[in-house]
């Protein structure tokens, strides 16, 4: 009996952690590659006036026989001196829609709020648009946003209803484009042809971040630049890790996965899965009552039929329905500039302790995505299955690999920041955007490794705090739900 192993079955559990090991990381590579390749091959193709992908459909109708549309960006400036970055540039990317018939609705937390000189210089120089500024959120619940939006929302005269965050930049055709892919056109000018594709509940576009710090003096080395850092780093995020996983798990379409950045759906749609009741007016104000609202209404479209699944597959003979949600074949582009690795270490943790609850199957794994985590449970599988070669260690595989990851991130960076999809020729298009990016493989590589680098300690902090400041929002987050702490 004393010769026996006081563990039997060590070997066999470690061989299959390792087996695991494996699998998890070449799973990982994978994702990450058809997140590359779709970038590579649609989402930042160019898409300039004349191209066929930049025509749609939904905008050559008359404005009698165009859908409307309801455009809403709530707005809630970082600081009583301060509005966001551009603000005015992003603002007006919207007004400058080529399409026949949209209303923009700007809702203003604050009376106060720096924002509002600025909304109504934009009204006053357009006066030929829908543009209405409505001041003064309504504390229907816990959420900010919702409590922002809600009166636009209840305002908004179209059923197609656009949320975008007032940071936020898109090109004068995206609308129109967005139109077609939710409502499955090409149509005739008569509306009478069905569409020739399948119509989606839900379509999003994916994220860039610009650091538009120092544009003006031709992109200062970001290390010169320390006060405004986290910009870098967040530019990196975004158009890395970030892109790629978003892009592949939108490809193929598993499960959702969305950031409430531009976010187009049926109001109808929302209003059928959540209705009113005695204790709420249903639609977006349903979620009032917690945090992630863009994850949830996107989740609630996901999950759930709607009457028009039923009219799709009856008419089509078909049981597919809807298409639940649709990634664009375009991104959109958020200007940054003025944050610190503070203020970058904050929007990144509490990022992380509103998804906690929300998605925490995801959450608790995503550290094992990152590059220097899943190089080394990668290394040490391989190590021990026997498959690295006989003079490699592990640290030589994670050097290995995680030079193989840095190099795919320069080569998707660079592919993103050309801003192909951006016709420069335009004289509305921002200097930040005709620039393009300016920065050298050094620059860059320290952004990335300082990105990198802070991912794991990031999420330890985004796991373990359970308060949360939004804004001056201070919130309690934990397994019994989220409570405002003041």
């Amino acid at each position: 009996m004393s010769d026996q192993e006081p563990f039997p079955y060590a070997h066999l559990a470690a061989q299959a952690a390792a087996i695991v090991a494996v699998i998890w990381y070449v799973a990982i590579w994978l994702i990450g590659l058809l997140g590359h390749i779709r970038i590579r091959a649609t989402i930042s193709r160019k898409l300039v006036a004349g191209a066929p992908r930049a025509e749609s459909v939904s905008s050559t109708l008359s404005p009698s026989n165009a859908p409307g549309v309801t455009i809403i960006r709530p707005i809630k400036s970082p600081g009583p001196f301060q509005t966001e970055p551009h603000l005015a540039e992003c603002l007006l990317s919207s007004v400058r829609q080529r399409y026949p018939r949209f209303e923009l609705i700007l809702t203003v937390a604050d009376h106060d709020d720096p924002a509002i000189h600025c909304i109504r210089q934009i009204i006053r120089e357009n006066p030929d648009h829908d543009v209405s500024l409505v001041i003064g959120d309504e504390k229907i619940g816990i959420n900010p946003k919702i409590n922002n939006l809600i009166r636009g929302w209840r305002k908004a005269k179209y059923d197609i209803v656009w949320v975008i965050d007032c940071n936020i930049w898109l090109d004068p055709g995206a609308m129109g484009r967005a139109v077609d892919v939710l409502l499955g056109h090409p149509w005739d000018e008569d509306l009478r042809q069905k569409p020739s594709r399948r119509p989606a509940k839900f379509v999003h576009h994916l994220p860039i971040c610009v650091n538009t710090t120092g544009t003006d003096e031709f992109l200062k080395p970001w290390t010169s630049r320390f006060d405004s850092s986290g910009c870098a780093l967040e530019e990196s995020f975004l158009s890395s890790s970030h892109a790629k996983f978003y892009t592949a798990i939108n490809t193929v379409a598993i499960a959702p996965c969305i950031i409430g950045k531009s976010n187009m759906f049926r109001k109808s749609h929302l209003m059928e899965l959540c209705p009113k009741t005695p204790y709420t007016e249903g639609g977006i104000a349903t979620f009032s009552s917690k945090l992630c609202e863009d994850h949830l209404i996107a989740e609630q479209l996901w999950k759930y039929t709607v009457k028009d699944d039923v009219k799709y597959n009856n008419e089509n003979g078909t049981s597919a329905g809807l298409i639940k949600h649709a990634l664009l074949n375009e991104p959109c582009f958020q200007p940054m500039s003025g944050m610190t690795i503070r203020d970058y270490w904050a929007r990144r943790s509490r990022w992380l302790q509103v998804r906690k609850f929300a998605v925490f199957a995801a959450t608790i794994v995503e550290p094992g995505t990152e590059s220097f985590l899943a190089s080394y449970i990668g290394g040490v599988g391989l190590k021990y299955l026997g498959l690295l070669p006989a003079d490699w260690t592990v640290l030589y595989f994670w050097l290995a690999s995680v030079g193989a990851w840095c190099l795919g991130d320069w080569l998707l960076y660079r592919e993103i920041h050309k801003y192909e999809t951006v016709n420069k020729s335009d004289p509305d298009c921002p200097v930040w955007l005709k620039v393009g990016r300016k920065r050298s493989i050094p620059a860059w590589f320290l952004q990335w490794l300082g990105r990198e680098a802070l991912a794991l300690p990031v999420w330890f902090n985004g796991m373990f705090r359970g308060d949360v400041n939004w804004r001056g929002n201070e919130f309690s987050v934990g397994i019994g739900g989220i409570r405002q702490a003041n």
